[in-house]
């Protein structure tokens, strides 16, 4: 498969990592898309709710937000209204 980049700058850019690495081009731009490639399977078209949760807990997700208290829902008031 061939991938044309049109814009010089990115070109450039994708040139100078390789240099500097001596790496080609195409490894460059393949290590860059690693960390956007799922770290899991895949689901089925019609999940379980248990494939579904070992598909989640396999993600290895960092929890956010631990500091807030279980009943805290950000953007609401004590008394449920959106402030």
């Amino acid at each position: 498969m061939t991938v044309v980049i049109e814009d010089p700058e990115t070109v450039r850019e994708i040139e100078r990592r390789a240099s500097a690495a001596g790496q080609t081009p195409v490894e460059v731009v393949s290590a860059a898309f690693k960390p956007m490639t799922p770290k899991t399977g895949t689901l089925p078209n019609d999940p379980s709710v248990e494939e579904i949760l070992a598909f989640v807990r396999d993600a290895h997700l960092e929890a956010i937000n631990e500091d807030l208290s279980d009943d805290a829902i950000l953007g609401y008031g004590p008394h449920g209204n959106f402030e």
